[in-house]
């Protein structure tokens, strides 16, 4: 998941000589996010069936690492988006590009061509 869009920068601390610390700008960090990463849209039936929102242009699409959504969604994730909306929780529209509090449904890491795991070690 990405950071929260708010939150423009955040420091990794790296506790070895040198002492070193590391500032991440959002937007940087993103773009840097967006290369690792091949998104592919999921299946018609799954759409359909979870109505998850996305954007593409907040995924990457040329990177090692294959992310998508799960070929089968049990059909009572119909209801997850309604439920949480109905209940006064918003929904994400775009979980990918610092948009990530409500409700929304997480990719995977799952290769579309043959549904198994894509894994970084792999990818890398």
């Amino acid at each position: 998941m990405r950071t929260h869009r708010p939150q423009p920068t955040f420091e990794l601390v790296f506790l070895g000589p040198p002492h070193t610390t590391i500032l991440f700008i959002l937007p940087r960090l993103l773009s840097a996010m967006k290369k690792s990463e091949t998104f592919t849209h999921p299946l018609y039936s799954v759409e359909s069936t979870a109505g998850m929102q996305y954007q593409t242009s907040s995924r990457g699409s040329q990177g090692p690492l294959q992310a998508t959504y799960p070929a089968y969604m049990v059909p009572i994730t119909t209801n997850w988006l309604p439920t949480l909306n109905s209940a006064g929780i918003n929904i994400s529209p775009d979980p990918y590009n610092g948009i990530n509090t409500g409700g929304f449904f997480a990719t995977s890491a799952i290769n579309p061509s043959n549904w198994t795991r894509s894994s970084a070690k792999a990818a890398y």
